[in-house]
């Protein structure tokens, strides 16, 4: 799993935690974590460090898959309320394999966030769902907006009306 260098590739990271390389890409990048390309053979790599993985390594589950394991390559899109009683007009938008998870680990900075709807999704959805369901809204932050919550669930609802059923 390592190269000499004490280097892990994203490939490996996600094979031993039955994820989806992408998202695993994706997931490191959100957090903050360096991904860097190495030309290993003829073929570009993405890697990480050692003690970068060792940091995430817990939270992915050692071996684990993911949670919803029936929908593996599909998860949900998920609409959370973070503040209903000071800013109830601020809401994230985004992708996860376990919703109820994706809320427990945005209740670090928002405690009293609140899950309002999930749809069935598939990752490559995410963007397109995101911009669909978040028109006219306030951009605060990469998935953070600001706008009417009532209007944003109703577009969610006719975007996944429109969708094939997320395998």
């Amino acid at each position: 799993m390592t190269d000499n260098d004490g280097l892990i590739s994203i490939t490996e990271i996600a094979r031993t935690h039955g994820r989806d390389p992408a998202a695993v890409r994706r997931s490191l990048l959100h957090r903050g974590i360096n991904v860097s390309r190495r030309k290993i053979g003829k073929r570009p790599t993405s890697y990480i460090t050692r003690a970068d993985y060792e940091r995430v390594a817990e939270e992915m589950g050692a071996g684990a898959q993911p949670q919803h394991a029936d929908v593996v390559g599909s998860g949900c899109f998920y609409l959370i309320q973070l503040e209903p009683e000071h800013d109830p007009d601020r809401f994230k938008v985004g992708f996860s394999i376990d919703s109820a998870r994706r809320v427990a680990e945005h209740h670090t900075a928002a405690p009293f966030a609140t899950l309002v709807k999930t749809w069935g999704c598939k990752p490559l959805w995410e963007q397109t769902a995101i911009d669909c369901v978040t028109q006219g809204c306030e951009q605060l932050s990469t998935e953070v907006f600001r706008g009417d919550l009532a209007q944003v669930q109703e577009w969610g609802e006719r975007f996944f009306d429109l969708m094939p059923e997320a395998k």
